[in-house]
């Protein structure tokens, strides 16, 4: 409504601008009309004048006459008319006649006319006039009958003379009468026409654009209504849909949550030790995370606060720690899942990880969440197409299903977010409803593409390409020929990754590579006497556990958050310079850390992170000072030397990005690494830390592994 302010003054002012010119032109017709009818009037009574002035001309010599014919039979003149009387009326008509206001209102013609009527000569009207009063004079004073002695009185002939001399008078006012009415009627026509067209002009150019206005601001003004009614319309869906997220969430939510209650629960009741338990207590901890995770994913995506951060990463290390989570899934409902590699797909390429996890972990929960009965698919493919985004190629996610399908009415809404929960199918699989639609907002911001094909019963297929850049540290720095020399690699593994991994570094390195997949030749491989570099995947005791590989080989650990206390045991997805170092006989650095002597500062302010802290630290033979706040952190850093400062971001009295803007700014002989350990895990969060000078950036829940890696980044020489 404040819009339409402006557009209502200035219709206001067209209106008021309408009034007052047809105030104008109705004033000036008016006023026209007026004087026509006054000039009218005015000419009349000098024309009516002048004809009373011939009538009384003959009044006078007919009262003669009476007057005569008395005298002459001696009657009573007690009744005789008055002769004087007419007489002086006669020549007070006159007298207004000649006057210069009379003459005024003629033109210059007409007046030069009338005065020439009354210049005194023998047939002038002023010599008539005067003639006449003096006979009338003479015949009341002598009272003489004979007409000889009389030039006008009883004379017809001049009494003739003088009614035509005042019968032109007459003439020249009638004639002025008629012209002046003409030009008055011609100057009163020009007037209403001019009114006429100003009419025309203002509906034309003012009357109909400002209606035309007014109808344009009430149709936007209906448009505006029926958007507000949709509007709230969708609002109140929208409510209603997310009173069903918040249902969905609340249930997520809990279900972990009672499971980790839960197996603390029975751990404090039972008489003996069970590490199962608290396996099942931190898998259900680690299920609330992810959900908390998703949501807050979630929110950064609707608010536009997610920024894009391109690095180098592997890719085939993420996919193995997805691939064991989805085949956990799979197994659990009796699905066969399937991975394909192509050959062309890098061990490590350039992209946003944590976009790219969500990514795969969305879509391919998906799948296995909708499918009861069959399969799941995952092809993975690189076009070495360069694009506009990437000179050096484009990523291709396919994933698919035989499960539930969509109908094609939803195929459309598929990314919208809720999307779910209105199509009705919260009710029948668990979940929030928002991960098609985080998957399209990533998507978008890596400035890929993503397209979706579905059929109700017969499963859905989503493909994803996604342009990235290969990266930049894949050359390897050693001696190839004396790796030509070295015996070949054997790798005894089923896992698809794995095998695409050493794959692709038996390709960069130059050497030969066989595989061992599946069980007949695994057990028959035990017995043999390799005359290789061999492999092998520990995940396979898990499934089988009589298998007992020889104390030469390199067990392959894939669970890298648990501790398998075998000497041989190497993280699973080795570099091509670590794979190198091992082919050439160097030895390999403990997979243990401990770094006793070091002194690290925890800065947190709650009691029990504190302790949580400072016994993950101490298990690796680190000295721990704790501060509880910011102020004392820049107090101790001050007085002792650190290795490493882990950093909370909300305290009291002075938070963590103050705190270390102020120790950056301290003269300190060593100015110690910060890492950020919070529970404020949006990538905004981590860019503010970044930008005040941090060093790295952990959330929380502690996560062992990512702390451990960060302390060998930082603290090992």
């Amino acid at each position: 409504m404040v819009k339409n302010k402006p557009v209502f003054s200035r219709i206001k002012r067209q209106y008021k601008l309408v009034i007052v010119l047809l105030i104008l032109s109705i004033s000036a017709s008016t006023v026209a009309s007026l004087y026509v009818l006054y000039q009218q009037t005015k000419f009349a009574s000098y024309i009516n004048l002048a004809g009373r002035q011939r009538m009384l001309s003959q009044k006078i010599n007919l009262q003669a006459y009476q007057i005569l014919d008395l005298r002459q039979r001696n009657l009573d003149t007690v009744n005789v008319p008055d002769i004087k009387n007419t007489l002086a009326e006669f020549n007070l008509g006159y007298l207004k006649l000649t006057q210069a206001s009379a003459l005024t209102i003629l033109s210059d013609e007409n007046q030069l006319k009338v005065n020439q009527f009354q210049t005194p000569s023998v047939r002038s009207i002023q010599s008539f006039v005067e003639q006449l009063s003096a006979d009338v004079q003479l015949f009341l004073n002598q009272g003489s009958s004979e007409q000889r002695d009389y030039q006008i009185l009883f004379n017809s002939n001049k009494l003739e003379q003088l009614l035509i001399a005042l019968e032109q008078v007459v003439t020249v006012y009638q004639q002025q009468a008629e012209n002046m009415q003409f030009v008055l009627k011609v100057t009163l026509l020009a007037i209403w026409l001019i009114t006429l067209i100003l009419i025309v002009l203002i509906v034309v150019y003012i009357v109909k654009p400002t209606q035309a206005q007014i109808v344009r601001l009430f149709k936007r003004q209906e448009r505006s209504a029926n958007q507000l009614i949709i509007a709230k319309e969708q609002a109140e869906h929208a409510n209603s849909v997310k009173s069903q997220l918040l249902t969905n969430i609340s249930h997520e939510v809990r279900t972990p949550l009672n499971g980790v209650l839960g197996m603390l629960n029975i751990m404090k009741n039972q008489r003996h030790f069970d590490a199962l338990h608290v396996q099942k207590a931190e898998q259900s901890a680690l299920d609330l995370m992810a959900i908390l995770d998703f949501i807050l994913e979630f929110a950064d995506l609707e608010q536009d606060k997610v920024v894009i951060y391109h690095k180098s990463f592997s890719f085939t290390q993420l996919l193995s720690d997805k691939l064991e989570l989805w085949r956990a899934q799979a197994n659990a409902k009796g699905l066969e899942l399937e991975m394909n590699i192509a050959a062309n797909v890098p061990c490590r390429f350039e992209s946003d990880v944590k976009a790219l996890d969500s990514i795969l972990s969305n879509l391919c929960s998906n799948a296995l969440k909708f499918t009861e009965i069959g399969h799941v698919i995952i092809d993975i493919q690189l076009l070495n197409t360069p694009t506009e985004q990437s000179t050096d190629g484009v990523l291709i996610l396919k994933i698919t299903d035989t499960g539930v399908g969509m109908p094609n009415d939803m195929v459309n809404g598929a990314f919208d977010a809720f999307n779910q929960q209105s199509k009705g199918l919260a009710r029948n699989y668990a979940g929030c409803g928002i991960g098609l639609s985080i998957v399209k907002k990533l998507v978008q911001l890596l400035s890929g593409e993503i397209a979706i094909e579905s059929q109700l019963g017969k499963g859905t297929c989503v493909v994803v390409s996604i342009p990235i850049g290969l990266a930049a540290n894949n050359s390897v720095t050693i001696n190839k020929d004396l790796l030509e020399q070295h015996k070949p690699i054997q790798l005894i593994s089923n896992n698809q990754v794995l095998q695409h991994h050493y794959s692709c570094l038996a390709q960069q390195l130059g050497v030969s590579l066989s595989i061992i997949e599946n069980y007949a030749e695994i057990e028959s491989a035990l017995s043999k006497n390799f005359q290789a570099y061999v492999l092998f995947d520990l995940a396979l005791l898990k499934m089988n556990p009589q298998l007992n590989p020889p104390s030469s080989w390199a067990l392959l650990n894939t669970h890298k958050h648990q501790s398998n206390g075998l000497f041989n045991s190497v993280p699973a997805f080795l570099s091509a310079q670590q794979l190198a170092a091992y082919l050439l006989g160097k030895k390999q650095q403990p997979n243990t850390a401990h770094w006793p002597g070091k002194r690290i500062l925890v800065v947190e302010d709650n009691e029990i992170n504190q302790e949580v802290i400072q016994n993950l630290l101490e298990v690796v033979e680190l000295e721990v000072d704790i501060a509880a706040d910011g102020y004392q952190a820049i107090e101790k850093v001050q007085q002792h030397h650190y290795s490493l400062i882990l950093m909370d971001l909300q305290m009291p009295k002075l938070d963590g990005l103050s705190a270390t803007k102020q120790i950056r700014e301290l003269t300190l002989s060593h100015q110690p690494p910060i890492v950020a350990l919070t529970a404020h895990a949006l990538r905004a969060d981590e860019q503010a830390c970044y930008d005040v000078g941090m060093d790295s950036f952990l959330t929380k829940p502690i996560n062992a592994d990512n702390l451990y890696n960060v302390l060998r980044r930082f603290l090992t020489v």
